[in-house]
């Protein structure tokens, strides 16, 4: 960490250790400290810190937010505070290769951020749920304030993380805050409630038997198991799609591979645009089956040589609707699914299959064109030889404004104009020699 994140962290800790002194000071009695439920929320947040499921491309879903949740409605609320960052802290002792498959034990200021923010949260916590019920420990959960503080407490908490992690991550790479929030802030909402009610019911059990805080641990761990089957339902059928798309490519020489290079041309679009990671990735997994109705495409108009009849057109670009209604079976290409059916519309209109302007569009929905077009002119077909690279980039700027959206085109220009070593993350170029697929 830099100069400027390790001061960020230390003031973090004053935060925290001040926290803690004002809701010991705010709510000293008649709240009761049970030092046995106190150790073992400690070792439950240091279990539930190990059960961290990634939910997106920079996003994961930390369980330990229901360890802290129940220290809130079981102990005072300095106490609570003092067992998230406990927990917190004991996690990160542990090298990240044994904990989870890293290479190296995390920094002290990286450390420090992580117990404070943590801390910050289980505060902020305690602090909303105490604004409602009364300052009795273990929490009474059983009035009908507890509808209204359990939810906000509970969204208290992670805004509270939210904000911190977003403030960092964007200071750490110099990054404008609003293009990390929305990572931040994308919530799997199943799992975030079912988090905090195996919470709620951990604490309402723990309130006669402190030993019931173990149980946490068990449904914790269902939670766990529950959200890496989604995602691993969520990638098989990922594979078995872009399977299939590959089997089109396959099918013709001459567009082998055509969908990978398109997804890996989108995927550099994307970030020369500055479009968000998310969006960034529905583009590229839309990218890779974009041409997968060309599976109910007859093969005498898929592999015709020559030019297509007006009949043989009207079948060919049948494809995007072929592949529309299929991909609208699986709901992980929901966005996808749009791109799809739009990437032969043009920007000022007359492309199909609606013949509408894509210029009211978001610039996100005129990246897959672009790149459609651009590996398909420098690529060798059937009925003609592969464009140059340079060539290439001149048609395209000929339909800008026209055919493509004008922003991806001058971002085009940036794959070509980046260094060697750049532009092979994408696909080798050669300015003065076509570039066939191997």
């Amino acid at each position: 960490m830099k100069s400027g994140t390790r001061l960020i962290a230390l003031l973090l800790c004053a935060c925290a250790a001040l926290a803690v002194v004002a809701l010991d000071r705010t709510w000293p009695h008649p709240m009761v400290f049970d030092p046995i439920a106190f150790v073992l929320l400690v070792i439950v947040s240091v279990a539930t810190h190990a059960l961290r499921v990634k939910t997106g491309p920079r996003t994961n879903l930390d369980l330990a937010n229901a360890a802290a949740f129940a220290a809130v409605l079981l102990l005072p609320p300095a106490a609570a505070v003092v067992v998230s960052g406990l927990g917190a802290l004991l996690f990160d002792a542990v090298p990240r290769r044994v904990v989870s498959g890293g290479p190296r034990w995390l920094r002290p200021w990286e450390t420090a951020f992580n117990v404070s923010q943590t801390m910050l949260a289980t505060a902020a916590t305690a602090w909303v749920y105490y604004r409602f019920v009364p300052a009795v420990s273990p929490a009474p959960l059983a009035m009908p304030q507890d509808l209204v503080a359990l939810p906000l407490a509970a969204a208290a908490g992670l805004l509270c993380n939210i904000l911190l992690v977003t403030a960092m991550v964007s200071i750490q790479l110099h990054v404008n805050p609003a293009r990390i929030a929305p990572l931040m802030i994308k919530l799997d909402l199943v799992q975030i409630i079912a988090t905090y009610v195996a919470a709620l019911v951990t604490a309402i059990c723990a309130a006669s038997w402190p030993w019931a805080v173990l149980l946490l641990v068990f449904l914790a761990v269902l939670i766990h198991v529950s959200m890496r089957r989604v995602l691993l339902r969520f990638e098989d059928t990922v594979r078995a799609v872009e399977a299939m798309a590959d089997v089109v490519d396959t099918r013709d020489p001459f567009t082998f591979a055509h969908s990978r290079r398109v997804a890996d041309y989108a995927a550099a679009l994307c970030r020369h645009l500055q479009i968000k990671d998310e969006e960034a990735a529905a583009i590229r997994l839309a990218a890779r089956v974009h041409d997968l109705g060309k599976i109910g495409i007859p093969d005498h108009v898929l592999f015709k040589p020559g030019k297509l009849t007006d009949k043989e057109r009207r079948i060919m670009q049948e494809h995007v609707m072929i592949g529309y209604r299929i991909l609208s079976r699986f709901p992980e290409y929901r966005r996808g699914k749009e791109l799809v059916v739009a990437h032969h519309e043009w920007y000022a209109g007359g492309g199909y299959p609606t013949g509408g302007p894509t210029r009211d569009r978001q610039v996100s929905d005129n990246v897959l064109p672009v790149a459609d077009a651009l590996d398909a002119m420098t690529s060798q077909r059937q009925y003609r030889e592969a464009l140059t690279f340079e060539r290439a980039l001149a048609e395209l700027h000929a339909g800008a404004g026209r055919q493509w959206h004008p922003a991806v085109v001058a971002a085009a220009d940036k794959l070509y104009e980046e260094s060697a070593e750049a532009a092979t993350r994408v696909r080798p170029l050669r300015p003065n020699a076509p570039v066939v697929p191997a």
